[in-house]
């Protein structure tokens, strides 16, 4: 929450457009869990609707994007004045790099003295994905994740953090 919070609130970039990307970028990557490689091969005619088809190293899948992961989306290419074809682009209008998202990503860890990386995006995503209800067999799927026991690790433990929270609201007397 403190980093949604920060990129949604906070404008530490240059441009408008630099700050919109970074909260597009943000929110896909923490309500889908698309690896940072999947996201900086994305054209915009991968993006139709409410869903993003990634072409992944371990196969093809589809993505829904929720409400605000739309508007943060449609809001960044509504404002951008190229006509390019990758999704996310630099100032240049040139694809975006896996720097150039480290990079930002940086700057908000420096920001907020907390540490985070794409792939800690990814992780987090698929744990609450898990305690939303997912399934084992979605988590596979909508994640790309290669093999049953990663799947089940993410799995397992938004599973393990429900049975937490449930214990914490427990109360043996009344």
């Amino acid at each position: 929450n403190k980093i949604s919070n920060f990129i949604l609130n906070e404008n530490i970039w240059r441009n408008s457009l630099i700050h919109m990307r970074i909260k597009a970028i943000y929110f896909i990557m923490i309500h889908t869990g698309i690896r940072q490689n999947e996201l900086i091969q994305l054209n915009k005619a991968d993006y139709q609707n409410d869903l993003i088809k990634i072409n992944g190293k371990y196969g093809d899948r589809r993505v829904a994007l929720n409400k605000t992961c739309q508007l943060q989306l449609n809001t960044y290419l509504e404002n951008r004045i190229d006509q390019e074809a990758p999704l996310f682009v630099n100032q240049d209008y040139q694809k975006l790099t896996k720097s150039s998202i480290e990079n930002s990503w940086k700057r908000i860890s420096s920001e907020l003295n907390v540490n985070f990386s794409s792939m800690d995006l990814r992780k987090t995503s698929a744990v609450l994905f898990a305690m939303s209800g997912a399934s084992n067999e979605e988590l596979k799927k909508l994640y790309g994740f290669k093999t049953n026991s990663i799947s089940n690790k993410y799995f397992f433990e938004g599973k393990n953090r429900l049975a937490l929270e449930k214990q914490r609201s427990f109360s043996p007397i009344k």
